[in-house]
């Protein structure tokens, strides 16, 4: 019972937090120079989720420049931070990614 109960709040704060999951292809061991390839998903696992939030650093404060990707797109990542990670979408630009989990 209060398994179950804990994986709905789980659920819950997840979802009101709008977090996604980073799902790499490989282990995530990275060096200073070096990048994986990733794919972005909601935090269940499947690909419905509306919109992924992306800014431009975790630590900064105030507006942040919001950017919009659709789960499922195949990102490269750059550098992990605490529960965040530098990202590069599929056009080039860079943007860190909160609330991550890597499995």
């Amino acid at each position: 019972m209060n398994k179950l109960l804990f994986l709905i709040i789980l659920s819950y704060l997840l979802f009101c937090f709008n977090s996604c999951t980073v799902v790499l292809k490989e282990k995530p061991v990275l060096s200073n120079n070096e990048t994986k390839w990733a794919v972005i998903k909601s935090w269940d696992g499947e690909k419905n989720v509306d919109k992924v939030f992306l800014w431009s650093h975790p630590k900064k404060r105030g507006p942040k420049p919001y950017k919009v990707i659709s789960p499922g797109t195949n990102v490269r990542i750059i550098k992990f931070e605490s529960a965040a990670a530098c990202i590069m979408l599929p056009d080039g630009t860079t943007a860190w990614i909160d609330d991550i989990f890597v499995k």
